[in-house]
């Protein structure tokens, strides 16, 4: 019961902070400097590749996700579920030419991820030892939820099914990220998703 009413408690803050770091993505997106990074790259069919990736200066980093470049919205291939179609055929030659491009791709990173890194820093919870795991339905069709309650935490995931083949996706509590120290306050009830 107590990790519900924390939950409750961050969410108005944590909103909050999200649509504060929304607004302010397009200007913070202009301050960013590139160094090499090796790392398992989505673009590239999933192999780990050297490259040069490009991060939001250190004053900035809050706005950024904890745990990947200001470029992943390009480098995980986000482009290609976009709703148009000149966007989803955006080549990497496209990318490195364009400095227009690559601003959109940062832009669209932190939109897709807004406060990560704030929200990393001042909401998140230690990992602690699963207590119970309820699951419902199937996630990969109809009407599915999972339930994970830790000792200092829980998740409640869910697809909720509304027709034409679209769900609301809910994600709430707090979330892993693989090689992360510390779980992720999630805060998402409203998520409109499309099956593919």
């Amino acid at each position: 019961m107590f990790n519900l009413l924390l939950w409750i408690l961050i969410f108005i803050p944590a909103f909050i902070l999200g649509e504060v770091c929304r607004l302010l993505s397009p200007i913070v997106c202009l301050f960013v400097y590139t160094e090499p990074r090796y790392d398992r790259v989505k673009r590239l069919g999933k192999v780990y590749a050297l490259l040069p990736r490009t991060n939001l200066i250190p004053l900035l980093s809050g706005f950024n996700t904890h745990d990947n470049n200001t470029d992943e919205w390009w480098y995980g291939c986000y482009n290609e579920i976009n709703l148009f179609k000149f966007i989803r055929e955006w080549t990497q030659a496209d990318y490195e030419r364009s400095v227009l491009i690559r601003y959109y791709c940062r832009v669209m990173w932190l939109w897709r991820n807004s406060a990560y890194g704030f929200n990393y820093a001042w909401f998140s919870r230690e990992k602690s030892p699963l207590k119970y795991v309820r699951e419902y339905g199937s996630e990969a069709s109809g009407f599915w939820l999972l339930l994970q309650v830790y000792e200092s935490s829980f998740q409640l995931e869910a697809h909720i099914p509304l027709g034409f083949r679209y769900f609301n996706s809910i994600n709430i509590g707090w979330k892993e990220h693989t090689g992360q120290d510390k779980l992720l306050y999630a805060g998402r009830i409203l998520g409109l998703r499309h099956t593919n």
